[in-house]
């Protein structure tokens, strides 16, 4: 009788789990060599009544393991830091009710640091893993993780609110704003556009992504100033010269959205600009590039002397010449005739009294 129990037990044997080979699409992602990583071995308990464990030291060969704790952890990480970066001394705090208790005190840090050193070295990633992996977006390389779940996603969306994609260098995505999604809630976004531009961050993803970057009109070839001064504020300069034949724009002034002004330039607040070109230095790299074509625009830099010298000045002694004395009235709007010189912006005696000469000339 003992033998036929003996030999049911086993025939009844529990034999370990075999798993269904990973489809061709899903390994072609995620493997990148023939060998399977020698640190990756299947391991199962051969005891179901032990009570589960979470091991003190990072146990990437075990397929329990990665089912009762590390892929527990790492969708906690994911649901709580918005992002897969984990860094190698990152351990799960114990006791603390926002992670599974099977995933306490485990060194989720140094497992993932384990994966990503596989994958950096071509080898196979363990077939228990693969799949889940690759449903949660692993970061095995931070860079491309930071590009394609923060900073691509981040400029598509600042282009779809602003309308372009010249981000200042101090802009910051607050937490909880709703016109962001909460991944990207907290990112610096102007610093990393100002490092992709002048430090050559993330040079390999840019031009990888070029197509799609000029699609939302990001500035590559140059930097914004260069881009903007050759296609809004020179252009804009010129035809204001062929306009009112000189160049010194009053500092209401926006271009017109209509010909001849360029259509791009349309509400542009050239006024202003020309104000900081003149006290704030604003486009100073390229205004003295192209110091030649503004002296044929005669682009005004100093506004106050040149009213002076080419109007309030020559004014006063024609009125002096006309009326026979300097008690000009308030009311006294300088004519548009001979002698008087060519007013521009209805040059008004209100102008004479705000000006006083810088000596007495009369």
């Amino acid at each position: 009788m003992l033998r036929f129990v003996v030999a049911a037990r086993r025939h009844l044997r529990v034999r370990p789990l075999q798993l269904a080979p990973v489809p061709n699409h899903l390994t072609s992602v995620l493997t990148h060599g023939p060998p399977l990583c020698k640190d990756f071995r299947r391991h199962y308990s051969s005891s179901e009544s032990a009570p589960y464990q979470v091991p003190s030291v990072i146990r990437p060969e075990s397929s329990l393991v990665w089912q009762k704790t590390v892929n527990p952890a790492l969708l906690t990480y994911l649901k709580l830091k918005k992002d897969l970066l984990i860094p190698i001394k990152f351990t799960v705090p114990e006791n603390d009710s926002n992670w599974p208790e099977e995933t306490w005190g485990y060194p989720l840090g140094k497992h993932a640091e384990r994966l990503r050193l596989c994958w950096r070295k071509g080898n196979q990633l363990p077939d228990f893993a693969v799949q889940d992996l690759l449903e949660m977006n692993f970061a095995f390389d931070f860079s491309q993780y930071k590009w394609d779940h923060s900073i691509m996603p981040a400029l598509r969306r600042y282009y779809e609110v602003y309308g372009h994609s010249d981000v200042p260098r101090h802009f910051h995505i607050k937490p909880g704003d709703s016109k962001w999604h909460e991944t990207l809630w907290g990112l610096n976004l102007g610093y990393r556009v100002n490092d992709i531009r002048n430090r050559g961050d993330f040079k390999a993803h840019v031009e990888k992504d070029r197509e799609a970057l000029m699609r939302i009109n990001f500035c590559l070839e140059s930097t914004i100033a260069d881009r903007d001064w050759d296609t809004l504020v020179l252009p804009s300069l010129r035809v204001y010269w062929l306009e009112f034949g000189h160049c010194d724009v009053p500092q209401s002034f926006e271009v017109p959205d209509c010909p001849p002004w360029p259509k791009v330039s349309a509400g542009l607040r050239l006024g202003y600009i020309v104000k900081n070109m003149r006290r704030k230095k604003t486009y100073a790299k390229q205004s003295a590039r192209d110091a030649d074509v503004l002296k044929t625009l005669d682009f005004v830099w100093d506004h106050f002397w040149t009213n002076w010298n080419d109007r309030i000045f020559p004014a006063l002694q024609t009125f002096k010449l006309e009326k026979r004395h300097n008690n000009i009235p308030v009311a006294f709007v300088m004519p548009c005739t001979m002698p008087w010189p060519e007013d521009r912006t209805n040059f008004k005696s209100e102008t004479l009294q705000q000006h006083p000469p810088p000596l007495r000339l009369f």
